[in-house]
């Protein structure tokens, strides 16, 4: 099949050739599976590499940016046919050799019309008329769920030891939780201002009292890094990006659609577990998300207080096992990084473990 993508669209910042017919293959190949399964579908790439800013592993064996795409479906039945665990759709896709993970969402083309979800890249396969939907600022959500993502990142960084990738990444989602915001009182913007590190640089350069100091400073050595660039490297820790995160949370509102709560309980019920009220999932979570991490940064603090893993068990439906060796800390992390991204509506993939040598196909 051929791809409805611009010859000259770049994927990767400096990428090579090599890397680029790697990836169009691969695109083609997942692009081929998704429209066997349903042929009237739409496919969407999204994430870094719909705006030429995907990164590549060191040793040139594997990608850092995932494969995030989007298949639009006409009928909402098929959207429950495709996540079925055993469905050949799945199977052929976990058959797949990938450099990277595969995250495949799927949605309603009625639930985009709507409004009702945003899809923020560009058309690789199906319906042209989806463009038409791709560029809507009246679909633009709100800032919760960028910043519930943000949490999720400071949380990572908490298990890697401060990874700096992870709190890089962080700061970059809470700066996009804070742009999302700005929207509402600003006007219509373009999905490249909002989800790009070029558009987020561009509207520092343009702005240049927002956001005051010194999270812009912050928010630029972030932005820098997504884009590859080094920058003198400041104090960079948890704690600050925490404070960061803090003083986001303090200006964004909630959604009033409470979509991400709906999502939320599909999500809880498809494991079997309870549920708090849907339209408490973003208040509650990332009032646990804020303890959670105030108690991570605490110099010499080893448990978490009884209240706060009360609400975590309560938000996840399921209580901390209570074996021995068990780590109370890493199950509320991986608790809370679970939660922040859960979608029912997805299918992910994990790369194979196996490197291809050179980006090439056996």
């Amino acid at each position: 099949m051929t791809l409805l993508l611009d010859d000259n669209h770049q994927f990767c910042l400096d990428e090579s050739p090599h890397i680029r017919a790697r990836i169009l293959a691969d695109l083609e190949a997942i692009s081929e599976i998704l429209l066997e399964a349903v042929s009237q579908a739409s496919i969407v790439l999204s994430g870094s590499l719909a705006h030429g800013e995907g990164r590549v592993g060191l040793d040139g064996m594997w990608l850092e940016s995932d494969y995030d795409l989007y298949i639009v479906v006409p009928r909402l039945l098929q959207v429950r046919s495709l996540l079925r665990t055993r469905s050949r759709c799945v199977q052929r896709l976990q058959s797949l050799m990938l450099p990277t993970d595969l995250e495949v969402v799927v949605i309603s083309s009625a639930v985009l019309r709507r409004g009702l979800t945003h899809v923020d890249g560009i058309l690789l396969a199906g319906n042209r008329k989806i463009n038409a939907l791709l560029e809507r600022p009246q679909s633009f959500p709100l800032g919760d769920r960028a910043l519930c993502n943000a949490y999720a990142s400071l949380f990572r960084a908490f298990r890697e030891e401060g990874d700096l990738r992870c709190l890089q990444k962080a700061v970059t989602m809470g700066f996009r939780a804070w742009l999302l915001h700005r929207t509402r009182e600003r006007g219509s913007w373009r999905n490249e201002e909002l989800f790009s590190f070029r558009g987020n640089l561009d509207y520092l350069r343009e702005h240049p009292g927002e956001p005051e100091r010194p999270w812009r400073e912050l928010v630029e050595w972030a932005i820098q890094g997504g884009l590859g660039n080094s920058i003198p490297q400041r104090s960079i820790d948890s704690k600050t990006v925490l404070t960061f995160l803090d003083r986001v949370q303090g200006t964004i509102r909630l959604s009033p659609f409470r979509w991400a709560g709906l999502l939320y309980v599909i999500f809880q019920v498809k494991r079997g577990r309870s549920f708090i009220g849907p339209h408490r999932f973003l208040s509650t979570y990332l009032t646990l998300a804020r303890s959670l991490a105030d108690v991570c940064v605490a110099d010499g603090v080893s448990s978490i207080p009884g209240e706060i893993m009360r609400g975590i068990e309560r938000l996840a439906g399921q209580s901390c096992p209570i074996q021995v060796d068990t780590d109370q800390k890493g199950w509320a992390l991986a608790e809370m990084i679970a939660l922040a991204h859960a979608n029912p509506h997805k299918i992910v993939i994990p790369r194979r473990r196996q490197t291809v040598p050179g980006f090439a196909y056996p």
